[in-house]
């Protein structure tokens, strides 16, 4: 079956040409014999006792950042119960392994940006996680990203948040639940005006995101269109490793040289996990004003950071010398317009009668 995955997120940018950036988000990979996985999903599409709305409660939970299973220890459609459920988003020995994967987005004009996919099907962990190294499909996993964007709306720009998907999907805008799909394989769409979220024009917001594949074969569509700007929203304890905290220019790039303008890394980069935030800070020269006297250069005091004149001197060279000696030296001067040394034909080789070899 042939997929084509767009993904759209909002950015407040001007466009008219495509500039990509990244975004990160966590993958877990589940074994084939784990429960709540390796369904007949297909089977589901057109049951009508299989419910497409439910599996999770309204509010996300502001402990763990996570979904909350609706139902205890009942089912609800394939989900056996809250501890099946719970290890959807969760990093159990033998149970899951944890993969970071990237969306390469490009904006586009209008404020929305897009991630197109393959003709193949979405399975963000072909040979990775439990398949590592091996060939073959990986259909067995759980995304979950969490970002943050501040509300700023545009005049010409879009006035609501849509989403497709398959499968099993919530998405949650300040902590509420926006929208979520239960688990059923026809594709879903579900459109939300941003005028009903009660959201507060230049104040910051939470956008979490997950999704899960439990059937044998990849099926995963999805589509976002939203008009906001998302950038990583770090958790400390939940997504560290995804989504590095903020960087502090004075603490984290501060290489103490005056001389340099020291900077954080780009927002598209993505920093791997245990690295220091330090290593991919830049840090630029400063740039003192050019003179037209090439002999009289500003360049950047080491000792307080500030642009100072400072003037070429051009040592004398021999004309006789003796044992390494310069006994009668032919003295230098620099040149104003091109900054080389030449000679000084105002003095005699005579007014200066020792110099280096």
């Amino acid at each position: 079956m042939k997929i084509l995955i767009l993904i759209f997120l909002g950015l407040f940018f001007n466009l008219c040409i495509s500039k990509s950036f990244k975004v990160p988000y966590k993958v877990y990979n589940f074994l084939p014999t784990q429960p709540g996985f390796n369904l007949n999903y297909s089977k589901y599409a057109w049951d009508e006792s299989i419910k497409n709305t439910g599996l999770v409660k309204a509010q996300l939970n502001p402990i763990t950042h996570k979904p909350e299973y609706c139902c205890e220890n009942k089912p609800f459609n394939y989900i056996a119960n809250q501890n099946e459920f719970d290890q959807s988003f969760k990093e159990t020995q033998g149970v899951t392994k944890t993969v970071i994967n990237t969306f390469n987005f490009d904006t586009q004009a209008y404020g929305y940006v897009s991630y197109i996919g393959s003709e193949n099907p979405f399975i963000p962990v072909d040979e990775k996680g439990w398949n590592e190294g091996i060939e073959g499909e990986n259909p067995y996993w759980c995304i979950e990203g969490h970002y943050k964007f501040k509300y700023e709306p545009k005049k010409d720009y879009i006035k609501y948040f849509e989403f497709f998907g398959s499968g099993d999907c919530s998405v949650f805008i300040d902590g509420k639940l926006a929208i979520e799909f239960s688990g059923v394989v026809i594709d879903n769409e579900s459109t939300v005006d941003i005028s009903t979220l009660n959201l507060q024009v230049g104040n910051s917001y939470t956008f979490d995101y997950f999704m899960c594949q439990r059937f044998d074969e990849p099926n995963q569509y999805i589509s976002f269109i939203t008009p906001f700007f998302f950038e990583c929203n770090n958790i400390p304890g939940v997504n560290d490793d995804v989504c590095p905290p903020k960087c502090d220019v004075e603490k984290d790039c501060n290489d103490n040289n005056p001389c340099t303008v020291d900077a954080c890394p780009s927002p598209s980069i993505i920093i791997p996990p245990n690295e220091s935030i330090s290593n991919y800070c830049t840090h630029t020269q400063v740039k003192c004003n050019e003179s037209p006297n090439k002999c009289k250069q500003n360049t950047c005091n080491i000792k307080n950071g500030k642009c100072e004149a400072s003037s070429k001197t051009c040592p004398p060279k021999p004309l006789l010398g003796v044992l390494r000696i310069g006994v009668v030296c032919q003295p230098y001067k620099c040149e104003p317009s091109s900054g080389n040394c030449i000679i000084d034909s105002s003095k005699s080789p005579l007014s200066q009668l020792l110099c280096s070899i």
